[in-house]
């Protein structure tokens, strides 16, 4: 903790404690299923819903990664 003052005035600061950081969990699917699924997005035509919402759903998963990298990595 860390006080100062002056006369009649005195103010005192807690240390700030550190970032938690909490990410959610990424959850793994089968090989095969991820298999079936490409082979059904790539017959998918251009610009289909399916294909956008799966696109968003890989960005988010990455998104999860890295969060879980950064919490792992050593603070300096």
């Amino acid at each position: 903790m860390e006080c100062w003052g002056f006369l009649f005035y005195m103010s005192c600061a807690l240390p700030q404690p550190g970032t938690v950081v909490i990410c959610p969990p990424v959850v793994e699917w089968p090989a095969d299923l991820q298999k079936r699924a490409a082979g059904e997005l790539r017959k998918l035509p251009p610009g289909s819903a399916l294909g956008e919402l799966t696109a968003r759903a890989i960005d988010q998963r990455n998104l999860v990664r890295r969060c879980k990298e950064s919490a792992a990595a050593p603070k300096p």
